[in-house]
């Protein structure tokens, strides 16, 4: 049921997160079920994932998946990739405004169509002209962690 659901969310989407938990390793193996059910339900052929590792606060020992195995995961997937920490806010914001900059490159280019409502991005109040906008957001951002 939960899958059947978070369907509904993603179909349209410009940008999707795949959050797991470095301390799971069981999570983390489901990343793939995961990447192929967003990609097979998007009507966006040109998604932005950001694949994000979460509790990087954890001491070492109880870390089942290594910063290694995150990056070469979505190396080899197409996806951005951060670690965070929910907890400490860590990288949170730099995973959430490096995707929007993403998609923000993507309309710049033409390949995510804002007149296709189909692709996720639909025009609102606030019209940034560049992803150097976006950009800015992000040097002026202090509570991102590092």
């Amino acid at each position: 049921m939960c899958r059947a659901i978070t369907r509904a969310y993603y179909r349209e989407a410009a940008g999707a997160l795949l959050v797991y938990d470095v301390s799971s390793r069981d999570g983390f193996e489901e990343l793939q079920t995961w990447l192929d059910a967003v990609r097979g339900s998007t009507t966006n052929r040109s998604l932005t994932v950001t694949l994000v590792g979460n509790k990087n606060d954890r001491p070492d020992e109880d870390r089942e998946v290594s910063r290694t195995e995150g990056e070469e995961f979505a190396r080899d997937h197409g996806l951005l990739f951060f670690e965070t920490s929910a907890k400490t806010g860590m990288n949170v914001h730099r995973a959430f405004l490096a995707t929007a900059e993403a998609v923000m490159r993507k309309l710049e280019s033409g390949d995510i169509d804002m007149s296709n409502p189909a692709q996720g991005v639909r025009r609102g109040n606030r019209v940034y002209e560049s992803s150097a906008d976006s950009a800015s957001l992000l040097a002026q951002d202090d509570d991102f962690g590092g």
